[in-house]
């Protein structure tokens, strides 16, 4: 299995470009899968840098309605012609972030809900060839206190986004078992937790943003809850690579009490099992 990481915010490359957002490129169980897109086509600019064909995808995922992770669909459709992309049912809902107290709209361009090659899945879907999507995680324990700034509208009410349009990956090759995610809004620990009873046992890897940066706490507060997550992650036997939204120094504070069980996935890295 090889995960290389064609968005994320930072890099070790000075030929890749970099932006707040995420995209993965994964080879698994015979099968080439781009999760997530980033914010426009700068995956496929990044990917023809790295000698990866995103024409040759077979399938690609989605992992929640933010433009972050899905802006760059529509370059994605265009490049690749047959791939079908895996979406939650409610990943085309109408979704906001606050800046200066206006709402700004972060959700995924309405006009390619209606393309052919979007399948809407629910809250569990077997994809085959050991690929398994799951949403649904209930637990907010560990969710992110940044969650508090974004919002979807449901008709004429603006409501706290509940992010059931999120989404994450398992994948089961060769008697291991890998957990792909986007921004784990809904708790890194919780969406863990959910693919533990999937799986029967914890994943080997975590591969992931966990949206831990402006959490609007202050510092004592913000490292307080940091490290209650870094502590119930150390209980588990999995490697974590963490990127994108995780923020610099939530990250610092984690690394401080995971060492060498958490690592940085940059722009242009690569996990090979």
């Amino acid at each position: 299995m090889k995960i290389t990481a064609l968005v994320e915010n930072t890099t070790n490359n000075p030929a890749l470009g970099t932006q707040h957002g995420l995209s993965f490129y994964i080879e698994a169980n015979g099968r080439k899968i781009l999760f997530d897109m980033g914010e426009d086509d700068l995956f496929l600019r990044n990917a023809e840098k790295l000698g990866i064909d995103i024409s040759a995808v077979d399938l690609a995922i989605i992992s929640h309605g933010h433009s972050d992770h899905g802006g760059g669909l529509g370059a994605f459709l265009s490049h690749n012609e047959n791939a079908p992309v895996y979406l939650n049912r409610r990943a085309f809902g109408h979704y906001y972030t606050k800046r200066m107290q206006m709402p700004v709209y972060i959700g995924l361009d309405q006009e390619l809900e209606r393309s052919r090659r979007m399948i809407f899945v629910d809250d569990f879907t077997e994809l085959g060839n050991g690929l398994t999507l799951f949403s649904g995680v209930t637990g907010r324990e560990y969710a992110s206190p940044s969650n508090a700034r974004l919002f979807m509208r449901k008709g004429q009410r603006m409501e706290p986004d509940d992010f059931l349009h999120e989404q994450d990956l398992l994948i089961q090759e060769d008697g291991k078992a890998v957990l792909i995610g986007g921004c784990a809004h809904c708790g890194i620990v919780n969406i863990l937790e959910h693919a533990k009873a999937v799986l029967g046992r914890s994943p080997d890897i975590v591969v992931s943003g966990f949206h831990l940066y402006e959490s609007g706490l202050s510092m004592k507060e913000e490292s307080k809850f940091v490290g209650s997550v870094a502590k119930r992650l150390r209980q588990e036997p999995t490697h974590y690579y963490t990127c994108h939204c995780t923020g610099q120094r939530p990250f610092e504070v984690m690394k401080e009490d995971l060492g060498q069980q958490l690592q940085y996935i940059a722009t242009g890295d690569t996990v090979v099992l």
